[in-house]
């Protein structure tokens, strides 16, 4: 007869073959001291932690990963690769764009400081009006080598008009204004015009040469009352045909002709503008158009006086009739 062997009732003797109940230790039941409770409570400290991380994912207990294999997966499992790529080409482009409208603002910047000095008074120490034979000279020497580079010294000498044949600088004072007002060259041309004897037709007593029509247009109404019994001759294109102003000029007495290079040095060289000892010829340089060029920096205009004006036959018309050159 077999003898029955009495039931074990100690929760740590494991040898009858019983396994502990995980639910009983993850609940944290006194099940007894052994090492298989030791783990099971160090591994229910290892979750807690994992749970305070934050937005970290909580990972099932035993899987052997470490912190940042976890930080990973959970990344690289929640982020679509298109979805990441995509916001990071968006904030390139957004970069690019910032770039853009940074560069595009300092150009503005760029443009309204230059548009101010244009405007601004000129702080040059002596007017136009005023500039000494040799000054006013070094500014047509500069004028010419600009538009031909090429010349040579010699060449240079012969292209410029003589010394001689500058005005000498006003007696009065230079009146303390801006670079915009009339006031120089009205004491001027009023000076001027009373040295003269009688005015006579096709033969202007003062040639002004400006940059542009519009530019004609302001200096003629800043100086038509100065014309005294004679009138005022418009010699520009795209206001009166070449034909009409000739027409003008040889059947009108004219005291002031105000006009643009081209025009007037083909009246010069075809002898419409007759030039004599009392016949002035004044240059507009103090005046800067809107890109600050004047009437012996733009291009078009300093090719025409250079070419129609100082050389052929306007030059040989102003030359040996003896005309005086000025500038304001």
């Amino acid at each position: 007869m077999a003898i029955a062997q009495p039931t074990k009732t100690g929760g740590d003797d494991l040898d009858d073959y019983l396994e502990l109940d995980p639910n009983l230790v993850a609940s944290g039941s006194d099940v007894g001291s052994d090492d298989s409770d030791n783990e099971a409570e160090e591994g229910d400290e290892a979750e807690l932690d994992v749970e305070g991380e934050g937005d970290r994912p909580v990972l099932e207990r035993g899987t052997g990963m470490n912190e940042g294999v976890k930080r990973k997966a959970s990344v690289d499992a929640s982020d679509d690769p298109e979805e990441s790529g995509g916001r990071v080409g968006a904030v390139e482009e957004g970069g690019e764009e910032e770039e853009r409208k940074r560069r595009k603002k300092e150009k503005t910047k760029e443009r309204k400081a230059r548009r101010l000095a244009a405007s601004a008074p000129s702080s040059a120490p002596t007017p136009p009006t005023h500039l000494s034979p040799d000054a006013l000279l070094a500014l047509l020497r500069t004028s010419l080598v600009s538009t031909h580079p090429a010349l040579t010294p010699m060449e240079i000498t012969d292209r410029l008009p003589p010394l001689t044949s500058l005005l000498a600088a006003p007696e009065h004072a230079a009146p303390d204004l801006p670079a915009a007002s009339f006031e120089p060259l009205r004491r001027r041309v009023a000076g001027l015009l009373k040295k003269g004897g009688k005015i006579q037709k096709g033969r202007p007593r003062i040639v002004i040469l400006c940059l542009s029509g519009l530019r004609c247009i302001e200096v003629m109404n800043n100086v038509k009352d100065l014309k005294g019994e004679a009138q005022v001759a418009k010699l520009f294109a795209k206001h009166i045909k070449a034909p009409e102003q000739k027409k003008f000029l040889e059947s009108t007495p004219v005291s002031i002709a105000v006009g643009t290079p081209a025009r007037v040095g083909m009246f010069l060289g075809d002898g419409t503008i007759s030039v004599d000892k009392s016949t002035i010829l004044l240059l507009d340089i103090g005046h800067q158009d809107s890109k600050t060029r004047t009437l012996l920096t733009m291009p078009e205009m300093r090719v025409e006086l250079w070419k129609s004006v100082f050389a052929g036959p306007g030059r040989k018309a102003l030359l040996d009739g003896g005309a005086r050159i000025g500038a304001f």
